[in-house]
């Protein structure tokens, strides 16, 4: 898709630095928490922006390789949940490292600083393998 440039990213940088460096420092002491919280929010978005979509893809990839589907996103949860519910997935290594992985991205977009070096190396690993 072709993007108008700025790139929405590059605004919502640009307006959390616009937020801290020129109006927090005059709110009131009512509303710094009001603000601090946006600010979260802000980089929490801003992280979910630049977050690695071929990692995710990658990961989902394999979850289908486990299932044994190609069917859509959804569909292919449901079909996980089943497949734990009967017991056929118990003894799966290959699902716990998988879960593990998804854990470890999602936690690098909620809270990167708790990502342990082992979990992002093995997220940088599955990248590289999907290049």
């Amino acid at each position: 898709m072709i993007r108008d440039q700025p790139h929405g990213a590059d605004l919502l940088v640009e307006a959390r630095r616009e937020l801290m460096e020129e109006i927090f420092p005059d709110i009131g002491s009512e509303n710094r928490y009001k603000v601090l919280m946006i600010q979260r929010a802000m980089e929490l978005a801003e992280r979910e922006l630049h977050s690695d979509r071929d990692i995710e893809n990658k990961l989902m990839e394999q979850l289908r390789l486990l299932v044994d589907t190609d069917t859509p996103e959804s569909s292919l949860i449901n079909m996980l949940k089943q497949q734990l519910r009967d017991g056929r997935l118990d003894a799966s290594e290959k699902l716990y490292e998988i879960l593990q992985l998804i854990v470890a991205f999602k936690l690098k977009v909620t809270n990167p600083s708790k990502v342990s070096a082992d979990l992002e190396n093995r997220l940088n690993s599955l990248l590289a393998q999907s290049s």
